[in-house]
């Protein structure tokens, strides 16, 4: 129980800080009818939401020693959940912003938008596997792994229990699912940019959003045949991708009277959706989630992110996502499992690896 408190109070205070930050800043600097959240904004909600999944999965794991009343229940049950919808709102926000500024080809799609997420998915991945061979003990089996809520592929590979088979097998199944569903989004948002704004073509914005919906809702179809419901859950948040374009694409939509009617009843039958198909715990979720991002577009109209640390914190946010669970399993593997250090050393990690990143860039560039 004293993790599950101890997450409380990292969030709330992160929360704080974040709000006091955001209120001490006049907003200045962005034109409000082309954005809905200007840059800086978008990049502390990154931040706090990757607070949110990094606390959310240790209390997660460690769910037998929480206490099962509503209150200590909020994080292990419910904080990633409305945390990831965040991060796929803003992932549909940024794709359709940057699409908007300079539209791109297919292949320079894939190297910029696509390699930019896969990428730092590899290199985390290549560095767990050494971290794995030279600090996992050996008694621990892929089995145990299984049972503690983590994936074991990449302990089968540090015992060589690797082939052709397993690694396709880790690009299609076994690759972190927020990782997979981001790449699959970005195709399908791709697949809308057949529709060109041409002059004299007008609408072109509502009939994107349309195809992109669709596309979503197919997609949503399909997993749920595939993937049985404890997997098949994970995709309940494919709506946040298709309101963050949206947004882009109409930054004022929200604030038009004309469309509160619509927006009410569009998100009331999301919650009923949840509600029927997951439980009450995630319609509160994705209620959360959509007041969270009303409130801090309508606040963005006039104040704005501008502390350093919160939008440093945010640029790591993909790289502490990626590596937290490493940080996990090397703790819970050697007997160490802390809830202070599990996040001191996740932050430590997750800046190491944007750095890694940066220096694989230039290197990069320069050849």
């Amino acid at each position: 129980m004293i993790h599950t408190i101890l997450a409380y109070l990292l969030i709330l205070a992160f929360a704080i800080y974040f709000i006091y930050d955001f209120f001490k800043c006049q907003h200045t600097s962005v034109t409000t009818d082309y954005y809905y959240l200007s840059f800086s904004t978008t990049s502390a909600l990154k931040g706090l939401a990757a607070i949110i999944i990094i606390c959310h999965h240790f209390c997660l794991y460690q769910f037998n020693h929480v206490d099962h009343n509503l209150f200590y229940s909020i994080i292990p049950k419910n904080g990633g959940n409305f945390a990831l919808a965040i991060f796929l709102f803003l992932s549909g926000y940024g794709v359709t912003k940057s699409e908007l500024s300079k539209p791109l080809p297919f292949i320079p799609f894939i190297k910029r938008r696509l390699w930019k997420i896969l990428k730092p998915c590899i290199i985390i991945s290549c560095i767990t596997l050494v971290c794995y061979s030279l600090f996992m003990p050996k008694s621990i089996t892929p089995y145990d792994v299984k049972d503690n809520w983590l994936n074991p592929f990449l302990v089968e590979i540090v015992q060589h229990k690797y082939s052709t088979g397993l690694l396709g097998e880790w690009f299609i199944t076994k690759m972190d699912w927020y990782v997979y569903t981001t790449l699959v989004l970005y195709l399908l948002f791709f697949l809308t940019t057949i529709i060109k704004k041409r002059k004299g073509r007008r609408y072109f914005e509502d009939k994107r959003i349309i195809m992109l919906f669709l596309l979503i809702i197919v997609y949503y179809v399909i997993c749920c045949q595939i993937y049985p419901h404890s997997k098949a859950h994970y995709y309940r948040n494919l709506w946040a991708f298709g309101l963050g374009a949206t947004l882009a694409y109409k930054p004022n939509l929200l604030s038009k009277k004309r469309n509160f009617v619509w927006c009410v009843i569009c998100f009331s039958f999301l919650l009923l959706f949840n509600w029927a198909r997951e439980g009450s715990l995630y319609a509160i979720a994705t209620a959360i989630a959509i007041l969270i991002l009303i409130f801090i577009g309508r606040v963005n109209q006039r104040y704005d992110i501008r502390n350093v640390y919160i939008l440093y914190l945010g640029s790591i946010s993909y790289y502490l996502y990626l590596c937290h669970r490493t940080v996990y399993n090397l703790l819970w593997g050697n007997g160490m499992l802390n809830f202070i250090l599990f996040v001191c050393l996740s932050l430590f990690l997750g800046v190491c690896y944007f750095q890694l990143h940066n220096i694989i860039q230039r290197c990069t560039r320069r050849i």
